[in-house]
């Protein structure tokens, strides 16, 4: 009898030996799943935020380009767009008066360390028919950073 006790108690031992290694494999697979699970979100994030950093330099840019057509002159201009912002800066291109250099940087998320920043230059040109009082303004390259 006591050779079949203890069988049994053998043989519990070894399932409970069994669902212990099963718990930890399973714990193991759990953990790493969401290791990836926060790393893709961190990454899309990153993601996200830098193309709202573009967004926000084309839109300086943009801005730039009004104001030239308005007063062909050189300026800087800084606005702050929801959770980021943007600070253009426009200058005559060299000795060509009629070409500006418009550069513009855009953050993501203001203030936060990490924060994604893209920046867009632009180069244009300004022309001025005989019928029209304004300016129009012409571009002649666009590069992203």
């Amino acid at each position: 009898m006591r050779a079949i006790g203890q069988r049994a108690a053998r043989r519990g031992a070894f399932a409970t030996l069994q669902t212990l290694v099963l718990l930890a494999f399973l714990m193991a697979m759990i953990a790493a799943a969401m290791r990836h699970n926060v790393a893709q979100r961190k990454y899309l994030r990153l993601r996200q935020d830098s193309a709202q950093a573009f967004r926000l330099a084309e839109s300086g840019v943009e801005e730039a380009l009004h104001r030239l057509a308005a007063r062909p002159e050189g300026g800087t201009a800084e606005r702050r767009l929801g959770r980021g912002n943007f600070r253009v800066d426009w200058r005559p291109a060299g000795s060509d008066q009629d070409v500006f250099e418009v550069v513009s940087t855009g953050w993501a998320r203001t203030g936060e360390p990490g924060t994604p920043r893209r920046t867009v230059r632009v180069k244009a040109a300004l022309t001025r028919s005989s019928q029209a009082a304004a300016w129009s303004v012409r571009v002649l390259s666009w590069r992203t950073e």
